[in-house]
């Protein structure tokens, strides 16, 4: 354990950016990141460099006075704010003297920051950190694996992290590290379908709005639509989210993107903001107006009944029997959840003997409605081949 200036670590990072993979505590879409900060700073940086640098287990001279001061020469150059007097000459390669920064310290002598970028970040140049010294000899593979080991988030890395511990593993020729990412799953191959999506998804799966095979099936909408589509669907919970963008891919793929194209229109179209120019036809800017809980329901009710006209109809048969003849009874009528069953459930509660025979009699009056409810449940909702 040693310690080493905030100025010397950003230093040894900024030549080598290799390991730089994880997010900021507390970026979007992290759960628990502002915890995982101040866990975080309990933990020293590891700085892998060459054994040859220490003398008896311990940095030489030369190596010392950079990890102390950030810097490896006299004057400005390569020294922070305060830390001249304290930053003697380096002997330059060879045993000469001449000034020299701290990267060209850095560029000579093996250094690379394995963990700790993000406890750099707001820390002053003079600030002193504990480091943990490891053997830069170990090879890449062995860093990486060293790198998730102190992270400790197997399970819990974002997409966007995710993305870079596989790229820097197979460009240093790792096999994936599935084990220290996410143990459940081979994260390796998701990795490959994030990559294949377009940023305003990928940026989506970050933000936690959708899933990987929900995000899989926007991909098949039209770029002019996409972008539109998240921001509409944003109000909308998880599940009705994911049901909007997969209906919304059905129908442009059954009839193309116009009848889509035209409810965004329809709905933004005079809001603050409005639509993107080559959407909306007024021209090659703009962008897109905000969204509310009551525009994103109004755009799925409509996207479903346009995809599900016939699991629609079925809805309206039965809410006509419970706004007719069923209306101001205090009978409730319930279809089996999508159509899916073979029985209705009727309610209702009577506080008096008056109130129980007004709510029998309404039961009573449903029974020339109930052949024909019952017959909806033979029909399949979700089958519209047949639907006119």
């Amino acid at each position: 354990m040693t310690l080493i200036s905030a100025d010397a670590a950003r230093q040894i990072a900024g030549e080598n950016p290799r390991f730089d993979l994880f997010d900021s505590p507390g970026s979007e879409g992290e759960p628990g990141g502002m915890a995982r900060g101040e866990r975080s700073r309990l933990f020293p940086l590891v700085i892998a460099l060459a054994p040859e640098s220490l003398q008896g287990g311990v940095p030489g001279r030369d190596l010392e006075r950079f990890l102390r001061h950030g810097c490896a020469g006299e004057g400005p150059a390569g020294a922070s704010p305060g830390t001249l007097d304290e930053c003697p000459g380096v002997s330059a390669p060879g045993g000469g003297g001449g000034d020299r920064t701290g990267g060209d310290f850095v560029r000579e002598n093996p250094l690379l920051l394995v963990w700790g970028h993000r406890m750099l970040e707001g820390v002053a140049p003079g600030v002193r950190l504990p480091a943990v010294l490891v053997d830069i000899g170990a090879g890449e593979p062995a860093l990486l694996r060293a790198a998730l080991v102190r992270e400790g988030r197997a399970g819990s890395y974002s997409w966007r992290e995710m993305d870079r511990i596989y790229g820097v593993a197979r460009e240093i020729g790792a096999g994936d590290p599935d084990d220290l990412v996410d143990p459940s799953r081979p994260a390796g191959p998701l990795v490959s379908r994030y990559r294949e999506l377009p940023p305003v998804l990928q940026g989506a799966l970050n933000a936690n709005l959708l899933d990987l095979r929900t995000a899989g099936r926007a991909a098949g909408l039209p770029e002019t639509l996409l972008g539109p589509l998240l921001k509409l669907s944003e109000p909308l919970s998880f599940s009705r989210r994911r049901q909007f963008l997969v209906a919304t891919e059905e129908l442009c793929r059954a009839g193309g993107d116009a009848p889509v194209g035209a409810l965004l229109e329809r709905l933004w179209g005079d809001s603050p903001g409005g639509l993107p120019g080559q959407l909306s036809g007024k021209g090659s800017g703009g962008s897109v107006g905000e969204s509310s809980p009551a525009l994103a329901e109004e755009a799925f009710r409509e996207v479903m009944n346009h995809r599900y006209p016939r699991l629609r109809r079925l809805e309206a048969a039965v809410r006509a029997v419970q706004e007719g003849t069923l209306r101001g009874s205090g009978v409730r009528l319930e279809p089996p959840p999508r159509f899916e069953g073979s029985r209705y459930r009727i309610s209702f509660e009577a506080g008096s003997v008056e109130e129980l025979r007004r709510r029998l009699g309404a039961v009573q009056k449903m029974e020339q409605d109930l052949d024909g409810l019952l017959e909806l449940l033979f029909q399949d909702p979700l089958d519209d081949s047949l639907a006119p």
